[in-house]
This record gives C-alpha cells, sequence and structure tokens, in this order.
C-alpha cells in the first residue's frame, strides 16, 4: 500500500493509536464493553402507618443501597391522584422518610422506586396499605365508657333494632338485658341453668339459649319471658338463628350431631351426624347452607334444608367463633391452634389468607355491615382488620374479651369481658 509523502510509519502508528484509545473511551462511557456497567439501586424497603386520617400527613420511610455506592433519590407512589416526584439524593443504605397528605378518604396502597444519582432505577418495592378515615372516625374505635354485667363472660348480641344488649351470665345461669339509650340495667332473668351460647331471631322478637345441660330455652323479647324449653341434646355449644327466620341451628357437641330446630317452636327438624364434636356454627344469609366448626376435622358442610352432610373442608385447622360476610363468599374462623383468623373463600372451601391477630381462645369476631372491617377480639383487647387490603387498621386495647357486638348503624361496639362491657365509640 502506497501514502504519500507526508505518511510516515510512524504517524501511522500514531493515528492507530488515537483511533483505538477514542473506542475505548467510548466503550467506557457507554457501557458497552470492558464489562464497566452501572448497576440499579436494591429495591426499597417501605414502612408506615397502617392508618391515617384526611388532611393530616402520614410519614413512610424508604432505605435502598446501591451495588455501585452512588447516591440514591426515592420516588413514592402514594397510590392517590397525586403524581409521584423524586426527592433529593441521600447516601446508599440511608433512610429517607417522606410526608404525604391524602385528600380523600379509603384504602391506598404505597409504593416506592430507586434511582441512583446515573439515572438507573429500581422496580417499584412490595406495596404496603394505609387506610385513610375522615376526621371523624367512620366505625366506632373509641373506649367512651364501660357497663357493669354479671359475669357475663361467653356470649352477647345486641337487638336487630340496636336498643337492648343481651349478656349470658354463666355463673348466675341468667340473661341480662341491658337498655342502650340510657345504659340501664334491667332485672336479670333465669334460664334454668349455665349455658354457652346465644343467639336472637333476625326481627328481634325472641332470644335463643343454648343451655349446658343440652336444654335450648327461646324467651319472648323484649320483656324477657322464657316462653319455651326444649330438650334437644346431651350438651349444647354454639346456637345460631338463620337469617331468613327459618330455623335455629344447635351444635350438640357430645352427640356429635348439629340439630336443625324449628324457630317457632324449637321442634326438631333433623338432626345431622357430623362424626366430630361441633363448636360453633354459621349459616349463609340465604339460610341453605351451615358451616360447622368441628373440634378435629376443620368445617363440616350441611344443607340445611334438606339435613345432609354435604362434607367437610378440610386443613383449616381448629375453628371457633366465626363471622359470615354479608354475601356468603367469605367465612372468618378464629384457629385455635395458631391463634389467628382464617379467612375461607366459598363455597370453594379455599383459604384465602390467614391473619396472625393472636385472637383470645374464647374471644369473638364481628363485621361492619359493609363487610369492610373485621373486628376480632385478642389477647390484647380489639384489632380492626381492613378486608381489602388484610391490613390492622386499628387495635385498641381493651382486655381479654369473650363477645363482641355491634348495633346494627355501627355507630357502638359492645366488647364484653368478664363483669363488664366496654362501650366503643366513634372519635369525635
Amino acid at each position: 500500500m502506497e501514502y504519500g509523502t507526508n505518511w510516515t510509519l510512524a504517524r501511522i502508528g500514531k493515528t492507530a493509536l488515537a483511533f483505538a484509545a477514542a473506542a475505548i473511551g467510548a466503550a467506557v462511557l457507554t457501557g458497552s464493553s470492558c464489562n464497566i456497567t452501572n448497576k440499579a439501586p436494591t429495591v426499597p424497603v417501605i414502612s408506615g402507618p397502617s392508618s391515617g386520617v384526611v388532611g393530616v400527613p402520614v410519614t413512610f420511610k424508604a432505605t435502598a443501597t446501591d451495588p455501585d455506592n452512588d447516591s440514591i433519590a426515592f420516588q413514592f407512589d402514594w397510590g392517590d391522584t397525586t403524581t409521584p416526584v423524586w426527592s433529593a439524593l441521600i447516601a446508599s443504605g440511608e433512610t429517607l422518610s417522606l410526608a404525604h397528605t391524602y385528600s380523600d378518604s379509603g384504602t391506598f396502597l404505597v409504593k416506592a422506586a430507586a434511582k441512583d444519582k446515573k439515572g438507573k432505577e429500581s422496580t417499584l418495592s412490595d406495596s404496603a396499605a394505609v387506610a385513610v378515615l375522615e376526621p371523624g372516625a367512620t366505625y366506632p374505635d373509641t373506649s367512651v365508657g364501660t357497663i357493669l354485667t354479671m359475669d357475663a363472660d361467653k356470649s352477647a348480641v345486641v337487638s336487630p333494632d340496636g336498643k337492648y344488649l343481651y349478656a349470658a351470665n354463666l355463673e348466675h345461669d341468667s340473661i341480662t338485658a341491658i337498655r342502650l339509650s340510657d345504659r340501664a340495667i334491667l332485672p336479670p332473668v333465669d334460664v334454668g341453668g349455665p349455658m354457652w351460647d346465644l343467639a336472637i331471631s333476625p326481627d328481634g322478637s325472641r332470644l335463643y339459649v343454648g343451655r349446658e345441660d343440652g336444654n335450648v330455652v327461646a324467651l319472648t323479647l323484649p320483656d324477657m319471658t322464657v316462653d319455651t324449653v326444649v330438650r334437644a341434646c346431651t350438651k349444647t355449644y354454639g346456637i345460631t338463628a338463620t337469617k331468613d327466620g327459618r330455623f335455629v341451628l344447635v351444635c350438640a357437641m357430645d352427640d356429635q350431631n348439629l340439630l336443625v330446630l324449628n324457630a317457632a317452636d324449637l321442634s326438631t327438624v333433623h338432626t345431622v351426624a357430623l362424626g366430630d364434636r361441633p363448636i360453633y356454627v354459621a349459616a349463609t344469609p340465604d339460610g341453605h347452607t351451615a358451616y360447622v366448626g368441628l373440634d378435629y376435622h376443620s368445617f363440616a358442610v350441611v344443607d340445611i334444608d334438606s339435613g345432609r352432610l354435604d362434607g367437610y373442608l378440610t386443613n383449616l385447622g381448629r375453628p371457633l367463633r366465626m363471622a359470615m360476610s354479608t354475601d356468603g363468599s367469605r367465612l372468618y374462623a378464629q384457629d385455635v391452634d395458631v391463634m389467628g383468623v382464617r379467612v375461607v373463600s366459598l363455597p370453594a372451601g379455599t383459604e384465602v389468607t390467614r391473619l396472625d391477630l393472636q385472637v383470645a381462645g374464647n374471644g369473638d369476631l364481628t363485621l361492619s355491615p359493609d363487610g369492610s372491617l373485621l373486628i376480632a377480639s385478642t389477647y390484647y383487647g380489639l384489632k380492626y382488620v381492613d378486608t381489602r387490603t388484610w391490613a390492622v387498621v386499628c387495635s385498641l386495647p381493651c382486655g381479654v374479651l369473650a363477645s363482641v357486638a355491634a348495633r346494627p348503624q355501627f355507630d357502638t361496639l359492645y366488647a364484653v369481658e368478664h363483669a363488664r362491657s366496654f362501650v366503643i365509640g366513634r372519635r369525635q
């Protein structure tokens, strides 16, 4: 190859070196070769409160590290309509605290991403749910008083019109009615023996009591007169009334049966052999299916109309108290083995989730009328769970509780402990 007279061998060598240096420099800048790359920060770990109030800032924290030790900025997606923005840069591994004010109530899912100073972004973090309430709470969450009861440490119900609380006085074989308008305690009515559970008819005209000696008692309300006593089995435990008003369902524990009684006269319509000891029972809102918690066999499924045992839902622990969603699609059941609450999808019987709430062994569950809140009594008081996100949105310490009953308006809860009932009202 020939070159002009100005192209000496030395000049050709210098030119080749210059081209090589330029190529290497470009590769370093673009990260396309030489294995020199900028790595993204780790996925942020975020934390924050599970509940808040409209107009009051809530503060969330985020932490991430950068493999290249670059400084990091964070961006929170608050789950509302606000536009996410990047924070200022902080050192890798440090924690950023950022406040946000919600303008609307609801449950929001908060996420965050991290970005290093060179612009490399992480993926979004796991979401954290925050339930934002109106300034005045939309559910009862504050202890506003107590009512002394007579050893009512097992069961209590509120009348459908919200006017009375009925509490079982175990050690005195009686029922006490409390007039809720003025919290007046009316004279107790003797029902003839110790009892385990209470149920009330959907129209509020009768109260049903399952006695430990196997008798079922019906009282006419509101005057609390005993109108029917029927020997039903060896020993009763849980009892409930179907929402259509037709039947009273009784767990005959020692006989291993579910009794379907006529609500009008307490005559036995069906005796359903379960093969295990029934503890508590819940019925679907249409009154056609019962789910019976068994001592060692999870749930039995019973067709109430025919008295037919339709099978079992297994691998769901050892259920105690239960609550049924208003549409019958979910069953919430205490699990005595894990001190939690299992959420079961119906009719499939699959477990949706398990809530670690440290529920009390003799405690209770209740749902808000719209089903958005589950209230569970625990060894430390009440815990409120948002059933859309499974986040605990409120914890209210008030003793070891045996029963939780709500007024239909859901403006007041009555949490019954031994010898007293806590009155839980809305925050003002």
